[in-house]
C-alpha cells in the first residue's frame, strides 16, 4: 500500500476513534527510518491504548503486519510502527513535554 493511502486510512481510524490534534509528517528526507510520523492526543490511558489497538486492528484487516507497538502496558505514549508509517499516541501532557512536532517540523 502506498504511503500516502495508508496514512490517510490510519487518519480516519484516529478520527473516528475521536483521537485529537492529528498532526502528519512526511519525514522521508529527514531520516531513514519512516516516509511519515502521525502523532495525536489520547485524552486518557484508555484511550491512548484503544486507539492504538484499533491503528492495529484495522491494519491487520487491510493484510499490514505492524513492526510492533511500544508503550501499550503504560498507556501514556503509545508508538505504532507500520514501516513507512510510525503513529505517535500519546497523552496530552506527554505530548507538550516532548514536542515531538518541533523535532520533525
Amino acid at each position: 500500500m502506498q504511503s500516502d493511502v495508508l496514512k490517510e486510512f490510519i487518519v480516519n481510524v484516529i478520527y473516528n476513534i475521536q483521537g485529537q490534534d492529528i498532526a502528519c509528517f512526511d519525514i522521508s528526507g529527514k531520516t531513514n527510518i519512516t516516509d511519515i510520523m502521525i502523532i495525536c492526543t489520547g485524552m486518557s490511558r484508555r484511550h491512548v491504548i484503544s486507539i492504538s489497538q484499533e491503528i492495529l486492528r484495522k491494519s491487520r484487516s487491510l493484510g499490514l503486519q505492524p513492526y510492533g507497538a511500544e508503550g501499550m502496558s503504560i498507556g501514556e505514549w503509545v508508538l505504532v510502527d507500520l514501516g513507512d508509517l510510525v503513529i505517535h499516541v500519546m497523552q496530552k501532557e506527554i505530548r507538550k513535554l516532548y514536542e515531538l512536532e518541533k523535532l520533525w517540523n
